[in-house]
């Protein structure tokens, strides 16, 4: 069995964050799988919930596997995080894979206004609703199964709200202003999200065929995070970084079947925001 390393995510969490309009081919993510790191290695499909800010309401069922966007990936823990090293992006349009059939798909909850079914077109389906999910808003989700995956039925938790996110004490109040990363590391604070996992993922800016990639995990609770100083080296060709932050209910759970399994989870999109090096 093989698990395609995936590149959806937080980012295609940060790609259908900022337009979630976009079909899977044009919202591709420039890197690693934003997916809870735990599901990363051992999941190709997934099936999610995410409250995008305070915009809109997204239930999101991809049963297709995303290509590899390079030709080659090698993932290590640095210091508590995971760090990618990937070379040669490809180019060009993005093909998903062959559609896998997960049978009937459906969401439900309190804001989505009961049980929704969730239409299937190349593997591919969701539900886009404006407005927000309350914090801890539990949905179920589920699938009948089919011949090539088993039967899903999980109730996910969207994860409360996180506040006042500072970066060694800066404040990026919009997606334009940049908070500088010492070489010596970073403290990460916040407010909220106490029963939420905190992913903070970082991205080179420039797209170039080799690039390096950073993520990070931390308990909601107690507000606090270190983003380490041999991350930050890992980093230091990049230069211009874009942060993105997210939040999930827990790792993901994974249902897998002959071939393909499927990550089920809750999120909350909270910011993407750039980021610069500094010689500090």
């Amino acid at each position: 069995m093989r698990f395609v390393h995936r590149s959806l995510a937080l980012v295609v969490v940060s790609a259908l964050a900022a337009c979630s309009s976009s079909s899977p081919a044009t919202s591709a993510p420039q890197g690693p799988d934003p997916t809870p790191p735990t599901a990363q290695a051992s999941s190709d499909l997934s099936y999610y919930v995410m409250a995008n800010g305070g915009v809109e309401r997204l239930v999101l069922a991809e049963f297709a596997p995303y290509p590899d966007m390079f030709a080659k990936c090698t993932a290590e823990v640095v210091a508590g995080c995971t760090v990618s090293t990937c070379t040669g992006k490809t180019r060009g349009a993005i093909t998903m894979g062959a559609a896998v059939e997960p049978g009937a798909v459906t969401a439900a909850s309190t804001s989505l206004g009961g049980e929704l079914p969730i239409t299937m077109t190349a593997g591919y389906g969701r539900i886009v609703q404006a407005g927000v999910f309350a914090d801890d808003e539990l949905v179920r989700l589920k699938t009948a199964g089919s011949s090539e995956l088993p039967a899903i039925d999980e109730t996910v938790r969207v994860p409360a709200d996180l506040q006042g996110f500072t970066v060694d004490g800066c404040q990026t109040p919009d997606a334009t202003t940049t908070c500088p990363l010492p070489s010596a590391g970073a403290t990460l604070r916040w407010t909220g999200a106490k029963r939420a996992l905190v992913y903070v993922s970082l991205a080179p800016q420039l797209d170039t065929a080799d690039q390096t990639f950073a993520s990070c995990q931390y308990a909601g609770d107690p507000g606090l995070g270190r983003l380490p100083r041999e991350v930050v080296a890992r980093l230091a060709s990049q230069h211009a970084l874009t942060m993105r932050v997210a939040l999930y209910d827990a790792p993901a759970r994974v249902h897998a079947g002959a071939k393909h399994a499927v990550a089920v989870y809750g999120t909350r999109w909270i910011a993407q925001r750039p980021i610069g090096l500094s010689a500090q």
